[in-house]
């Protein structure tokens, strides 16, 4: 009997506590509710084999895995550098499961993906008798300002679409939230990215719910004297258990 996935969110919040500083959410820095030490980090990775004859061997290997994150999350424009020619072995093994990897995307002020590339150190390793994998990646260079407190109430989870979960579909959107001083927001824009479709009238049906939603979250008031909007950006992953 086949399982029926069940589908299941994943919203840039953790415990309703933003990354921001009292300063941050202006036109040109906008708050960030995904810490940004995340951006260009895996956030899903399938493990490779250990290729059967470089376990023979005992052999090891360290293969730098780079390319450029996508909106959907996927890795595009893959190049593989393994330390040493010997090393194909290896590199067969990462092309197999890479594709199925996902990665937090890196945003702009505009709260959209932005085109960055990102490398990750996938080490072959014996620990002891036993073959190990391991996969690090290069510390990002930004520094996370302490957590504040900008999200005050959540009354509404963004629904997943009924049709999108049947097909076995999955996306992330990103949305750029405009909020008065008090508090309330005043605008929305998002936009869903998948790696199942590109057409607009489909993607249509994650941005939905998630513009519905992020419109009835509370917000802290800013600093009194502030004038003008703040802009917060808010990600959503629409995913399916396996």
């Amino acid at each position: 009997m086949r399982l029926r996935k069940l589908p299941f969110l994943v919203v840039a919040l953790s415990c309703g506590a933003a990354l921001a500083q009292e300063s941050a959410g202006g036109p040109d820095r906008p708050i960030h509710l995904r810490d940004p030490q995340l951006w260009g980090t895996p956030s899903r990775v399938v493990e490779p084999m250990y290729p059967q004859e470089a376990i023979a061997r005992r052999q090891t290997a360290v293969v730098e895995v780079d390319g450029v994150v996508m909106g959907s999350g996927v890795l595009a424009d893959v190049t593989y550098r393994p330390d040493s020619p010997a090393s194909s072995a290896f590199v067969a093994a990462l092309q197999e499961v890479v594709p199925k990897w996902q990665f937090y995307t890196p945003v702009g002020n505009d709260c959209m993906p932005a085109t960055q590339r990102v490398t990750a150190r996938v080490s072959f390793e014996f620990v002891g008798d036993a073959p190990k994998i391991f996969v690090t990646r290069t510390k990002p260079e930004r520094s996370t300002p302490p957590p504040k407190p900008f999200v005050v109430g959540r009354e509404l989870t963004p629904d997943f679409p009924r049709s999108m979960a049947l097909r076995g579909w999955e996306a992330r959107v990103y949305s750029r939230v405009e909020i008065d001083p008090a508090g309330r927001v005043v605008d929305i824009n998002a936009k869903a990215y998948s790696r199942n479709t590109k057409q607009p009238i489909e993607l249509a049906e994650f941005e939905k719910p998630v513009e519905f939603a992020l419109g009835s979250w509370r917000y802290v008031p800013a600093p009194a004297g502030t004038r003008g909007s703040r802009f917060a950006c808010i990600d959503v992953d629409y995913k399916l258990r396996g």
